[in-house]
This record gives structure tokens, C-alpha cells and sequence, in this order.
């Protein structure tokens, strides 16, 4: 499946896992990226906001892009790579261009630049002084912006957007996390070759049957754990067939953000709660990274209740989980233990 950035279906918005002494994974971090490998997924996304990139240092950062890129442009036994956009954006051009360039250098096709956070520049500003002069100096990269106003504060408006596209032929998508009406602003007014790419599992079947929209496919913070099913389902979307797959998921879905019961409306925001999933079912994940933290009891129950009746229900999307790490699924949620001492993570 190819767009015109060379890639569409489901990329995965990949986590950091970390050891217990706070170091980076990195043999956790291979493995799981060979597991979305064998699973069927178009791409993935390291060092993103599911990668925990505010809290990791300039090295960590540098060593995920450099392990993923390298592992993932490593032919498997049928001769296939597969695609990486690395996480490479800040709320500093500098920085952002110091990481893309490690990128370059690693033969990463394809770069996500996050609108800047905190300092909140102008959407003007984003043009001119941060996503024009990245993908100017990096015209072999496709550099793909990333809107998420609840998280950055600001905004790559869709006219600068577009004027951005124009202006430079690298800027071929976008992933868009700010709803469905801002996607139908993109498509009525980007080129028909640009690509949508949708920021939230939860919109995915929306965003890709919309004709309005046309999303060429999700980056998927769910699919680190069912890369099989949330490729399948991308796969029959981009060929218009219809999907059951999405409704036995959008449970699931609605857990990348997860409101705490009894606690007056707090949420446990990505990647609080994927790497809640990923620990109790037995996955390389570890702890998150302060000041982010362990979920309260009330939550990791919340979110066992539903992988349990997803069992229940659709037994074989957890199959690759089982087959690929040795994981007893059934065993490990049933087991109190097991989600007893994922409160307990530090």
C-alpha cells in the first residue's frame, strides 16, 4: 500500500520501554518493533508523544531513532523493510533540527514534526521559522506535521498548512489529532495527493470511509498491542470493504486516554494507559518516566474489565501477543497479581 509519502494503513505510534534502572530498552525496544513487523503493520512512529520524547534526554532520544531506523531498514527474510517516521519535533527548532538530521543520516525516510508546545508560537511562526526551514534543509525527508492543539496550545493553521505544501514538495502529510472537521478543512483544501493521516484510533473508521477526508490511515497507539488487527482494519477500509474489526475494538479505542473512576474527572492521558495494557499483559514496556507515573487501582481495573471482555469476545486478536512472546493471555488476566503490581511500577 503506498501513498504519496510511500506509505498508508497503520503506522504505530510506537512506546519507549524502559529498565529498572531507568535506562532505554533497548532490547525491549527491538523486540516489540520486530513484533509489529511480523504483524502486518505499514510503519511505525518511535519517539513520539507515546514514546515519552518530553522526558527523554537529547542521547536517549538520538539512540531510539538510530535503533529503530537501523533495525527497521533491515530487510526481513522476504527482502522487506519497513517504514519509519521518526518522532524528531520540539518546542525548539534547534532541537527539532538536530534530531532530524540524526534521522537523515540513519536513512529515515520520513520525519514527524509536533507544533511547538508551551512557548506557543504563532501559526505563522510554525511556517516560517520551524516547519519551513526543516523540511527546506531536508528536502530527502518527508516531513509530516503533527496537530494536537489539546497537548501543543497552538496550531498549525490548515492555510499555512497548505501554503507549506506548496511551497515545498517534502511536506506531503499530516497527522491530525484536532477532529474530524479540521481533517475535512485539510482535504477540501490540500492537493488530492496529500495525505491524512489520522491521530486518534477512536476517529480512524470515520477519517478513512469520510469521503470528505479520505484518511490514508491512523497512527495507532492501540496497535502496539493489536498491530494485526488495527492493520487488517486499515487495510479493508483503504479498500473499501466493510470491517467488523473496528466495533470489537472501540472499547479498546477509548482507553488511549483513560478518566480515573472516583476521582473527579482526572485522566490518565497517552501513554499512561497503553503502557498500563502492555505491563499487565506481559509486554516489554517497564515503568514510565517521571513526572509521568503509575495509574491509580481504579484505572488499571478499568482498563483489565475491557481487555477481558475483548477476550471474550474476539480471542484471536490477542493470538499474535501469545505466539510471539510466549504470553498465556488468558493466565495474565486472570491473574490479580499481575495487575496488582502494575500500580506499584515506579
Amino acid at each position: 500500500m503506498k501513498g504519496t509519502i510511500g506509505v498508508q494503513g497503520c503506522l504505530v505510534a510506537m512506546i519507549t520501554p524502559l529498565n529498572k534502572w531507568d535506562s532505554v530498552d533497548r532490547e525491549g525496544l527491538l523486540q516489540n518493533l520486530e513484533f509489529l513487523r511480523q504483524n502486518g503493520v505499514s510503519g511505525v512512529v518511535p519517539v513520539g508523544t507515546t514514546g515519552e520524547s518530553p522526558a527523554l534526554d537529547y542521547l536517549e532520544h538520538e539512540d531510539v531513532i538510530r535503533w529503530v531506523t537501523r533495525s527497521a531498514q533491515t530487510p526481513d527474510a522476504e527482502g522487506k523493510t519497513l517504514y519509519v517516521l521518526a518522532g524528531t519535533g520540539s518546542n525548539a527548532t534547534k532541537e527539532a533540527r538536530h534530531y532530524t538530521r540524526i534521522a537523515a543520516h540513519e536513512g529515515c525516510p520520513g520525519v514527524l514534526l509536533v507544533d511547538c508546545y508551551y512557548n506557543r508560537p504563532t501559526p505563522e511562526m510554525l511556517q516560517d521559522n520551524y516547519y519551513g526551514p526543516i523540511a527546506q534543509d531536508f528536502p530527502q525527508l518527508t516531513v509530516v506535521p503533527y496537530v494536537v492543539s489539546k497537548r501543543t496550545g497552538t496550531e498549525i493553521l490548515v492555510k499555512y498548512l497548505v501554503d507549506m505544501v506548496k511551497r515545498f514538495p517534502n511536506v506531503r502529510a499530516s497527522k491530525e489529532a484536532n477532529g474530524l472537521d479540521r481533517m475535512v478543512d485539510v482535504r477540501e483544501n490540500a492537493p488530492p495527493e496529500f495525505t491524512i493521516f489520522c491521530g486518534d484510533d477512536s476517529l480512524t473508521v470515520k477519517a478513512m470511509k469520510d469521503q470528505r477526508i479520505k484518511a490514508g490511515g491512523v497512527i495507532s497507539v492501540i496497535a502496539n498491542i493489536f498491530p494485526r488487527a488495527v492493520s487488517d482494519m486499515c487495510k479493508a477500509l483503504l479498500e473499501g470493504k466493510e470491517t467488523s474489526i473496528s466495533k470489537a475494538l472501540e472499547g479498546i479505542f477509548q482507553l488511549v486516554s483513560v478518566e480515573i473512576p472516583n476521582s473527579n474527572g482526572e485522566v490518565a492521558a497517552n501513554p499512561v494507559p497503553i503502557k498500563t495494557m502492555m505491563a499487565g499483559l506481559g509486554m516489554p514496556c517497564g515503568h514510565l518516566r517521571q513526572p509521568l507515573g503509575s495509574m491509580p487501582a481504579s484505572g488499571v481495573a478499568k482498563i483489565r474489565e475491557e481487555l477481558i471482555q475483548l477476550c471474550r469476545t474476539n480471542p484471536e486478536f490477542f493470538e499474535p501477543i501469545a505466539k510471539f512472546y510466549g504470553i498465556d493471555v488468558c493466565d495474565r488476566l486472570a491473574s490479580h497479581s499481575n495487575w496488582d503490581a502494575v500500580t506499584s511500577r515506579r
